[in-house]
């Protein structure tokens, strides 16, 4: 059942973001055809009306990503569990726990493809500015070159780089919980919801930010220790703000 609500929330959340990301990547395409080899390999943004222009409107849709994501990690869990829609959420055959679930992994999933689209876009862009036509040798060469140095990467470097990662992608989900924690708790009040729920979203970032100064100092210069003790404290603070979500939503849920 998890995965039908994933399904739904991300059904919803695609119809509006893909137009975005196409736009972007479009955009991106026409930069790199028009700057393509070296021909022109500099914007005038000055003297030219259409670079100009097409510049403000990658740059705004970029912006509305960004918007979005944001949206669909508030609107969707606020809306479709806190507001009207929550009568018809919460008498489905499934766990509180699921429909948190479904709203986290949807809003992780829609902002890791917004992440690969912002660095396909990125690299569409920066080619566009390559002097000259491409080399195929000097590729061959540096595929050869980066072909060796995987393979003369040390697994202790791998293991390195995916903790880093799945840190990275905890850290995220953590965020995601973090906000969901502050709703739930700003959903107490009857009267100042939003208030209620910036007022625990700030107190909720002091109190990490403090406590992130802190572990910090004993991991100073070490980033595989950095990173190790950045996965297990934002995956305990992703467990605690689940629960403080679960537990809110199930015996003080405030549809009012």
């Amino acid at each position: 059942m998890l995965g039908k609500l994933i399904k739904y929330d991300l059904k919803s959340m695609l119809k509006t973001i893909v137009p975005l990301w196409i736009t972007v990547i479009v955009l991106s395409g026409i930069f790199a055809i028009k700057y393509w080899g070296g021909a022109t390999n500099t914007m005038d943004m000055g003297n030219n009306t259409f670079d100009l222009v097409l510049f403000i409107v990658l740059f705004s849709v970029a912006v509305a990503i960004v918007v979005m994501n944001i949206l669909f990690v508030v609107q969707r869990f606020w809306n479709g569990l806190l507001k009207e829609e929550g009568y018809l959420m919460f008498t489905l055959p499934v766990t509180t726990r699921s429909l948190i679930m479904s709203k986290a992994l949807s809003a992780l999933i829609i902002s890791l493809g917004s992440m690969l689209v912002a660095m396909l876009s990125i690299s569409i862009f920066s080619f566009a500015f390559v002097q000259g036509a491409i080399d195929v040798d000097a590729l061959s060469t540096l595929w050869l070159e980066l072909k060796n140095a995987l393979l003369l990467t040390k697994a202790s470097q791998f293991a390195e780089v995916g903790v880093m990662i799945a840190a990275g992608v905890v850290s995220f989900l953590a965020a995601i919980y973090q906000v969901y924690a502050s709703m739930a708790i700003g959903q107490l009040s009857n009267k100042n919801r939003f208030l209620l729920s910036f007022i625990a979203f700030v107190g909720i970032t002091v109190v990490l930010s403090m406590f992130a100064s802190v572990t910090n100092m004993f991991t100073m210069g070490n980033s595989l220790a950095n990173s190790c003790i950045s996965l297990i404290v934002n995956l305990i603070t992703l467990i605690i703000f689940h629960i403080i979500t679960e537990v809110l939503l199930t015996r003080k849920l405030n549809l009012e």
